[in-house]
This record gives structure tokens, C-alpha cells and sequence, in this order.
């Protein structure tokens, strides 16, 4: 697991987002912390390579006094980890069953987009090769996912 945190001056850049990236390449990792800080977020940027690590990590935070991420981002075309899987072992969870959970996919086709849904996964991108592009569709992504969007607070959920 590798952290950074990166500061930028975004529309709510006095919270620090916490982010998770599932992802195994080096070069794209790199690519996201770059995409990210010329977004303008700040983020603390947690990479994993392994679905156990980042199963775990998340497990640990089912007391609700624990700090739950505001984001999921999975690359599905990681050879050791089943996006899918993972998608919906996140999704079991209490505490994370309604955390946002974005799949990178290099691919279009309608029955991979399907079957990330079906596992939960709350959108689908197409994942951009060319690194200004995916730096605008990562800007864009997190604008709605950190800063837009409302999801229902950790505690509120083991109530229910």
C-alpha cells in the first residue's frame, strides 16, 4: 500500500478527500497522482495492488468512528485482482456498502459495463491511455464523487 497526499486548490479544497486506487501499474498510478493534483483536489491517496490488502484496509473500518473513504477507484484490467468480485465484496460490507465505487475500464463493451452495475459498482469509465484526457474524465469524476454527490454517513448505516 503506498499513501500521498496531494493539495490542490479545488472547490472544497479545505477536506482532505480520501481516495483508494486499485491499480497495479506503476506508470498509471503515477498518471492518477498527476491527474489528480492538476485537478486541484486534495487527496490522500491510498494505492493498493491486491484485493486482500484493500479488503482488509476497509474492513478495519467498520467501527463508525473510523474514517471510511470518499472514493473507490478499481482498475479492472488488474491481472491478480477480479474487479467484479471486489466491487461486490465491497458492497457486503456495512459501513462501505454505499461508498462510491468507480470502475476504470479500457474497454465499451455494453456486457463488462453491465456486469460492473450488477456487482455494484456506482459508475463505469472508460479508462483514457492518453494522459490529458484521462486527467479531464479523473477531474470530472471526482468533481461529482468528492464534491457533488451525498452519500449517507457511516454511523447512520449500522443504525439501519
Amino acid at each position: 500500500m503506498q499513501h500521498s497526499l496531494l493539495h490542490g486548490h479545488g472547490p472544497d479544497y479545505q477536506k482532505i478527500k480520501h481516495v483508494l486506487l486499485v491499480d497495479d501499474s506503476p506508470d498509471d498510478i503515477a498518471l492518477t497522482r498527476r491527474a489528480l493534483a492538476r485537478a486541484g483536489f486534495t487527496v490522500h491517496l491510498e494505492v493498493f495492488q491486491q484485493k486482500e490488502a484493500i479488503l482488509q484496509h476497509l474492513s478495519a473500518r467498520q467501527n463508525p468512528s473510523q474514517t471510511v473513504p470518499d472514493l473507490v477507484l478499481i482498475d479492472l484490467s488488474l491481472p491478480k485482482v477480479d474487479g467484479l468480485k471486489l466491487i461486490s465484496q465491497i458492497r457486503e460490507q456495512p459501513l462501505t456498502r454505499f461508498l462510491p465505487v468507480v470502475a476504470l475500464g479500457t474497454s465499451c463493451d455494453n456486457r463488462e459495463v453491465v456486469s460492473c452495475y450488477e456487482a455494484g459498482a456506482s459508475s463505469y469509465i472508460f479508462k483514457a491511455t492518453e494522459f490529458t484526457e484521462y486527467a479531464h474524465t479523473l477531474r470530472e469524476v471526482c468533481a461529482y464523487w468528492l464534491n457533488l454527490n451525498i452519500t449517507p454517513m457511516g454511523s447512520m448505516l449500522i443504525a439501519s
